[in-house]
């Protein structure tokens, strides 16, 4: 596996120490991942479970049976402990080979096969864990967090959970939410009963995120407006609107 542009917790250290007014340690970099500011990527040698293919005009293809994944993968939900990530809901970013599965063309450029940029691979895995030792961060991301050197960030030295918030400025997370929040009630719609679009089309994530991406501050790729809307839903901060049959279907 050809392994470019990824970090290791203390590379990443390193990198965000150079950035900062002042010195970060391996527990900001854990409370920034932890916070779901900046992902956690790891290798991967697993089984994906109900894993689907989002184009970049919003439309969904879903891949049955189960697929096997070896490559890199970036987990979209934390869960864990200071010491191990167990990976659940991930997207994957490089994969080793297979560029087809079950009839299905991934989206992947040459060797060594990355996803193509506006598309996304995810699904969920049954258990993997994977150990703070294991976990990589990508160059991108990092500079997400780094900001430019006019405004390089500021870290609390505390060892609290304060630790990795940035003096005077709201969490990513925070700002992401907001804008996604604020583009759907500046377009006259209710975040908690937002319309389900037929199957298979494109509906109201898709406007959503085309005009939020446009922040590439905020939103350095779609697969992060794609995580930040996923936690909008888990939080309850957006629903669908409820149906009158009885189908119990959600769009993602």
């Amino acid at each position: 596996m050809i392994l470019k542009h990824f970090y290791t917790i203390s590379e990443a250290t390193s990198y965000l120490s150079g950035a900062s007014v002042n010195a970060i340690t391996e527990r900001d970099i854990f409370h920034l991942a932890k916070s779901e500011q900046l992902p956690i990527c790891f290798m991967l040698n697993g089984t994906l479970t109900a894993a689907k293919i989002q184009n970049p005009d919003g439309s969904i293809e879903h891949i049955k049976p189960d697929v096997p994944i070896e490559g890199v993968a970036s987990s979209l939900v934390f869960r864990g402990t200071e010491s191990s990530l167990q990976a659940t809901l991930v997207s994957i970013i490089q994969l080793d080979g297979c560029p087809i599965v079950s009839g299905h063309t991934l989206p992947v450029t040459e060797h060594p096969f990355r996803i193509k940029q506006g598309f996304e691979l995810r699904g969920f895995l049954h258990y993997f864990e994977v150990p703070i030792s294991d976990w990589l961060f990508h160059i991108d991301d990092l500079k997400t967090i780094a900001g430019n050197e006019s405004d390089a960030p500021s870290y609390s030295t505390d060892t609290g959970s304060d630790a990795a918030k940035r003096s005077g400025r709201l969490m990513v997370t925070t700002q992401q939410n907001d804008e996604i929040i604020k583009w759907l009630l500046d377009s006259n719609h209710n975040p908690k009963e937002l319309p389900v679009p037929p199957s298979g089309k494109a509906g109201i994530k898709k406007d959503c995120g085309d005009a939020v991406c446009k922040n590439m501050t905020l939103f350095s790729s779609r697969s992060v407006f794609n995580t930040a809307w996923d936690r909008l839903r888990t939080d309850g901060e957006i629903k669908d609107a409820k149906q009158k049959s009885h189908s119990n279907l959600t769009h993602p």
